[in-house]
């Protein structure tokens, strides 16, 4: 028996005024990260509003392509040309550490 893959939503391309949105990252059922690599930035999209917003990871980031939340939830990681940025997740708030 073959699994089927179901969208949960699409977004229109008018919502997505961004570079290259590369890597995306889940916590939770409305919490979705996101790396624009053309850009150089990693934005929280909140699916209930359909806002993104640009996150502070306390340092600029270049060409980012990678991003992973703990099991825990709790930090992140976000890849990119200089290394790896670990940042805590304190209810959609960014500090590096």
């Amino acid at each position: 028996m073959r699994d089927e893959i179901k969208a949960l939503e699409q977004l229109l391309p008018r919502l997505v005024d961004r570079g290259a949105l590369n890597d995306l990252v889940l916590r939770g059922k409305s919490e979705i990260y996101v790396t624009d690599t053309e850009g150089n930035h990693v934005f929280h999209f909140d699916r209930e509003t359909h806002q993104f917003t640009d996150l502070n990871l306390g340092r600029p980031v270049f060409e980012p392509n990678g991003i992973t939340v703990s099991d825990d939830g709790n930090s992140q990681y976000v890849g990119d040309d200089l290394g790896v940025i670990r940042a805590w997740i304190c209810e959609r708030t960014k500090h590096r550490t």
